[in-house]
C-alpha cells in the first residue's frame, strides 16, 4: 500500500505545516508518475510498501504491485 498522502492527496497530514501547498506537491507528483514505469516507495506503512500508480477507468490513482518484475 502506498502511502495515503498519495492517493488522496487533499488528506493533510499532521506534519504538513502548510496543508495546501502539500496537497498540491502530492496531487503534482501523482500526476507526473501515475502511468509510468516508476517504481514509488512509500515509509509510513507495512509491506507492501512499494508499487506502480495507475489510473483506473473511473480516473482514480490506485497503487498496483503487478508489474514490477
Amino acid at each position: 500500500m502506498i502511502d495515503r498522502g498519495l492517493i488522496e492527496p487533499y488528506v493533510a497530514g499532521l506534519a504538513d505545516p502548510d496543508p495546501a501547498r502539500a496537497a498540491a506537491t502530492r496531487r503534482a507528483f501523482v500526476e507526473r508518475y501515475a502511468d509510468t514505469r516508476t517504481l514509488v516507495i512509500g515509509t509510513h506503512f507495512p509491506a507492501p510498501t512499494a508499487g506502480l500508480l495507475r489510473r483506473g477507468g473511473d480516473g482514480a490513482v490506485r497503487s498496483v504491485a503487478d508489474g514490477l518484475r
